[in-house]
């Protein structure tokens, strides 16, 4: 799951830098829930 979650990041048309997997895993092996985590520039709260 972990790899095609990367694979996708990767083939995005944007560059997604700081875009990491925290977490990706198939429940029932037909869904895949995958999170992210970044940092945003700037940052959106003061």
């Amino acid at each position: 799951m972990r790899a095609a979650a990367a694979a996708d990041l990767a083939g995005q048309p944007v560059e997604l830098t700081g875009v990491q997997i925290t977490e990706a895993t198939s429940p029932d092996g037909a869904t895949a829930v995958v999170t992210l985590t970044a940092h945003s520039q700037p940052p959106f709260l003061p």
